[in-house]
């Protein structure tokens, strides 16, 4: 029984299933490393869109605590605004000269 066994399953034979089991592996892992980078573009995306939405709703309130406000509180909100802005641009002056 055992040598019908060998007798049927030839080295061309073994060869033929070793690579298609190769080949099965290497479309499977392929397959998969597609989806992942899919995935992992999906997942920039969606984070960037969750930062500017984040943004915008930052800026919208700001907005409609100016419109609503005393005078005294528009100053104030121009000085803190003013003040930021400021600090950010000196920040990136210095990265730039460095």
């Amino acid at each position: 029984m055992l040598q019908d066994f060998e007798t049927i399953l030839t080295p061309r034979r073994q060869a033929h299933i070793y690579a298609t089991g190769a080949t099965t592996i290497l479309v499977l892992g392929s397959c998969a490393l597609f989806a992942l980078c899919l995935v992992a573009l999906w997942a920039v995306v969606e984070l960037a869109s969750l930062l500017l939405q984040s943004v915008l709703e930052c800026l919208t309130t700001l907005a409609t605590t100016f419109t609503s406000a005393d005078p005294f509180v528009r100053v104030v909100l121009f000085i803190i605004i003013g003040g930021a802005a400021y600090l950010l641009v000196r920040r990136f002056l210095r990265r730039e000269t460095r």
